[in-house]
């Protein structure tokens, strides 16, 4: 979320964005972004249909019909008077759960591969000296053989 502060003609604009995600392995039916009131402008990506409605108490829903098996979509908000205040996200299923999330770097394949073959070499490495330190115990208390 960034803040920027205009100075002609004096003017704050605000915009952040959600990231709205299905990790489930059925379809979220009628998922809905609740605010407590409108904001200025929003816009989803990629383009989906929605609709907009209002609870009796005034708070602005969004309305997605259907979101598949790990199909997602951000919806990005620049705000100028009315800040965007996010309630709850839900769906027929059930609340959605937030999650905190961070930008990460992503490594060429070879990378990941060679360091999967380095954890498991040292794991075998240390499993291999687990069961003779286990073996060498029990020797030296008398329960192992010879």
């Amino acid at each position: 979320m960034f803040l920027f502060e205009l100075p002609q003609p004096k003017l704050s604009l605000f915009t952040h964005a959600i990231t709205i995600q299905n990790l489930g392995r059925k379809t979220a039916k009628n998922v809905q972004i609740v605010h407590k009131r409108k904001p200025d402008f929003f816009k989803l990506q990629p383009a989906l249909d929605y609709k907009e409605s209002f609870t009796p108490a005034g708070e602005h829903v969004v309305t997605v019909d259907t979101l598949g098996p790990k199909d997602f979509f951000a919806i990005e908000f620049l705000s100028y008077a009315t800040v965007a205040e996010l309630l709850l996200i839900r769906s027929e299923e059930g609340p959605a759960v937030p999650i905190q999330i961070q930008p990460q770097r992503i490594f060429p394949k070879w990378f990941n591969a060679l360091a999967i073959g380095l954890l498991l070499v040292g794991a075998g490495f240390v499993a291999y000296w687990i069961v003779r330190a286990v073996i060498f115990i029990s020797k030296n208390i008398g329960i192992g053989g010879p």
